[in-house]
């Protein structure tokens, strides 16, 4: 395998180039397998946005190591200004890449042989009778790859035709995705046929993987677990696979905007026409929201709309998963030491009325929820309120009366009042226990509300007050000029070419809420290295605010778009872990 002459791609190829793209050769020669490319449209802005991150952390120094490693390490005699292309070639007896380096002189690919190549210790002989064809060597003289320089550019790839005078120019098939003008931007194209070959090839992946996937001794996971994990492991591969197989588009782009300080990842998926794929898409933004009257709070910590519908894959998914979940509770439960017999029993009655419950909801096919979380006055709590749209609240009800049995302590009040349909009930959160609840909403008490169309929920200072309005937006009817409104607004909605519904829309500001998991893990004596050293970087790097996420998933006619927008606190937390890592692993000239 060449050892690739680009950090970035280097960077990008640990994503990509996992066993997941693995393929057995299909039978036949029609090329089936997803056209994929990475571009990087110039070394030098790459760079730029590096620093520009780089510089906001507690290691601002680490640019200049990183600097000299790209320039003058992986990227000697290629030109910093023009587009880096990688391939990832699917469609043979197994994932293979080429990349293409700008170097647009003789003198340049000359130092680009004996300063860079030979660095790695990779030895090039140039093919005799050939246009500018080399082939790639080890120390030991074995065949590692074949090198082409044409149009101003190196082509790398692991096998000669991988590299052939007939593939078009360096840039041609990438041109259209150049002009999107993204930083880095992934791409993969499919085409009508071979759809079925490549569910084929997907499964010889999927047996690898599997395979591979073992249980965790070392963290002693117990059978029910890895059971867990294999199952979910399982289902990201059958949702991958119909990506992989049936998407006709999907392109993944991020820009980072020093001017607008913010980073931004932009996706969109178009599924092939007839799929299973298109399918599912076509039940998004079918069924409005419940909730949808519910207005957003201006000052959100965690502001969350989800509108999804779940096709036939997705709730088997789902069902499966709280199969193994419910049985999973109830083996822990039979391990309980201290528990006496009544309340084991009460305890798995529970689980049962619970995943009872879910399953339910979930045979509907949509899921339909939303919270929100804001501040109550100035002495910096919380109020949150929130709901889910449920196949019957109200069997919420005997999982409260059990839960007191079990838990006495959290004094449940059962119909302490009503409003409109909606009976509300009142549970304790036990302090000792659930300490970052106390710190985050300065009440010991949760709200709960339950009506045959959804189960509601509200703590902090204003909760029953705020649980009320809700409650009363989206159950009571609409005067008669709101609703002449509606119908305007849906006629100007239906006269737009492109009509987006909104399917996710997720705001959270991540500094409250990393301190709250920082205090709970230390409350754990979570003191494993790793998950504390990340925490330290986002307390670091949310301080000063400038914190929030934001991410939309959108359904625009026959495709689905996705934005995650990042501000400067986010790209901070990035930072101090490219610097510390830069730091920890190389080293300083």
């Amino acid at each position: 395998m060449i050892r690739t002459t680009c950090c970035v791609a280097l960077l990008l190829l640990s994503v990509v180039s996992s066993p997941l793209f693995a393929q057995e050769k299909p039978k036949e020669k029609v090329a089936i397998a997803p056209e994929v490319h990475i571009v990087i449209p110039s070394t030098n802005a790459f760079i730029e946005d590096l620093e520009y991150i780089i510089n906001m952390t507690s290691k601002p120094k680490q640019i200049k190591v990183l600097k000299d490693y790209i320039q003058d390490v992986y990227l000697i005699g290629v030109d910093f200004t023009r587009p880096i292309r990688l391939d990832i070639l699917l469609n043979k007896e197994t994932y293979r890449k080429r990349i293409y380096l700008p170097i647009p002189t003789k003198g340049d690919l000359k130092t680009f042989r004996s300063e860079n190549l030979a660095g790695f210790n990779i030895k090039t002989r140039l093919i005799r009778r050939s246009k500018y064809l080399y082939r790639l060597r080890d120390a030991a003289k074995i065949t590692v790859g074949w090198m082409r320089w044409r149009d101003k550019y190196t082509v790398i790839g692991e096998k000669r035709e991988d590299v052939s005078l007939k593939l078009p120019k360096p840039l041609a098939e990438v041109a259209e995705l150049l002009k999107l003008n993204y930083d880095v931007a992934i791409e993969g194209k499919n085409t009508p046929n071979g759809i079925e070959e490549r569910h084929t090839q997907f499964s010889g992946t999927r047996k690898e993987l599997l395979a591979a996937l073992k249980r965790n001794e070392k963290k002693k996971e117990t059978e029910d677990d890895f059971a867990l994990r294999k199952m979910l492991f399982t289902q990201q591969l059958n949702e991958l696979e119909r990506i992989y197989a049936e998407a006709e588009h999907l392109l993944i782009g991020w820009t980072t905007d020093s001017k607008k300080k913010q980073g931004e990842l932009n996706l969109t998926l178009k599924p092939l026409s007839g799929t299973e794929l298109e399918k599912s898409l076509k039940l998004l933004g079918t069924k409005p929201s419940y909730f949808v009257n519910i207005p957003k709070a201006k000052t959100s910590i965690l502001s969350a709309r989800i509108n999804f519908a779940l096709d036939e894959m997705r709730k088997k998914h789902i069902l499966e998963t709280n199969k193994t979940l419910r049985k999973r509770e109830k083996t822990k439960v039979d391990l309980l030491k201290e528990a006496s017999k009544e309340s084991k029993t009460n305890q798995k009655k529970a689980w049962d009325l619970y995943f009872d419950m879910i399953n339910a909801t979930v045979k509907t096919g949509l899921v339909d929820t939303f919270i929100d979380v804001h501040p109550s006055t100035k002495n910096g709590k919380q109020t949150m309120i929130g709901g889910i749209q449920s196949a019957d609240g109200t069997a919420l009800i005997p999982q409260l009366e059990l839960f007191g049995k079990i838990h006495p302590d959290t004094k449940p009040e059962l119909n302490t009042t009503t409003i409109g349909e909606v009976k509300i009930h009142k549970i304790q959160i036990v302090k000792s226990r659930h300490p970052e609840f106390v710190e985050l909403f300065g009440s010991e008490t949760l709200l709960l509300g339950t009506s045959k169309n959804a189960i509601w929920y509200a703590a902090g200072e204003n909760a029953l007050e705020e649980l009320k309005t809700a409650i009363n937006l989206v159950t009571q009817p609409k005067k008669e000029e709101e609703e002449k409104k509606d119908k305007e607004n849906k006629k100007e909605e239906e006269k737009k070419v492109s009509k987006e519904t909104s399917l996710v829309d997720i705001q959270v500001k991540l500094n409250r809420w990393i301190k709250l998991i920082d205090q709970k893990r230390n409350h754990q004596a979570d003191k494993t290295k790793a998950s504390s050293q990340l925490r330290k970087f986002a307390l670091m790097a949310f301080a000063n605010g400038q914190d929030d996420l934001s991410f939309q998933l959108n359904r625009v006619d026959d495709h689905v778009t996705g934005k995650l927008v990042v501000l400067p606190g986010v790209l901070r937390f990035v930072g101090e872990i490219i610097a510390d890592f830069s730091k920890e692993k190389l080293a300083e000239e």
